[in-house]
């Protein structure tokens, strides 16, 4: 009624509106539950809880125990320590994976400077390649680098 004419309806006619609308609005207020049907409830809640332990029981046993890496686990429990273990193992395949990679890698780089010619290469004092310029002997006025030939 107040929206309708803006005035706030006085004494039993605002009773009368307001049942009117929960009649009209039953399912919005549903009746209170009677004791059986709370216990009734509390019953099927428990049975599914037990359904679901049992369900993720026969899952870890089937898959074997899962520690969950991200979690947080209370100092001293057998969580914490599996999840220990379980990054111990993994810090470790981490290293030889690693240690792998770069045999791969050294291999690969032996096998790149096996096609290189060997000598001695010519470095001064500061440890840079130094290019040596030598006289072979013919007199044709012309200077051969290390490596080359007539």
């Amino acid at each position: 009624m107040v929206h309708e004419t803006g005035v706030e309806p006085e004494g039993l006619y605002a009773r009368k509106t307001i049942i009117k609308y929960w009649r009209q609005n039953r399912s919005k207020y549903p009746r209170p539950l009677t004791e059986n049907e709370k216990r009734e409830n509390r019953r099927k809640l428990q049975e599914e809880r037990e359904s679901e332990k049992q369900r993720l029981r026969e899952e870890r046993d089937r898959l074997g125990y899962v520690v969950d890496p991200n979690a947080k686990y209370p100092k001293g429990s057998w969580e914490e320590y599996l999840q220990q273990v379980k990054a111990r193992k993994r810090r470790i395949e981490m290293e030889e994976l690693q240690q792998k990679a770069e045999e791969a890698q050294m291999e690969t780089m032996k096998a790149l400077v096996a096609d290189l010619p060997v000598g001695k290469v010519n470095v001064d004092k500061k440890g840079k390649g130094v290019v040596v310029a030598r006289d072979d002997d013919d007199d044709d006025n012309e200077l051969l680098y290390e490596g080359d030939s007539d």
